[in-house]
């Protein structure tokens, strides 16, 4: 059996977000991997939040449109 990593950088982060929003973030990040490897910035941070047992989904979905928005500014911004 392999080992199954994946790397997430911060434009991937704002990609993923813009096909097909947060629940295909939270798809990317949490799918069957065995490590996630990510950049230092948006993309750690979106992984902290999904992560992050204090949040239900509604509040981890706010806070990764919020960041979001800082990284890329709300015009950019699709869902």
């Amino acid at each position: 059996m392999g080992f199954h990593k994946r790397h997430i950088d911060n434009e991937q982060a704002v990609r993923l977000f813009n096909d097909g929003g947060t629940e295909n973030i939270r798809r990317w990040y949490l799918g069957k991997v065995d490590a996630l490897i990510t950049e230092t910035g948006l993309a750690s941070s979106v992984y902290t939040i999904l992560t992050n047992s204090e949040f239900n989904k509604v509040q981890q979905d706010a806070k990764i449109a919020k960041l979001l928005q800082k990284h890329i500014g709300v015009d950019h911004i699709i869902k």
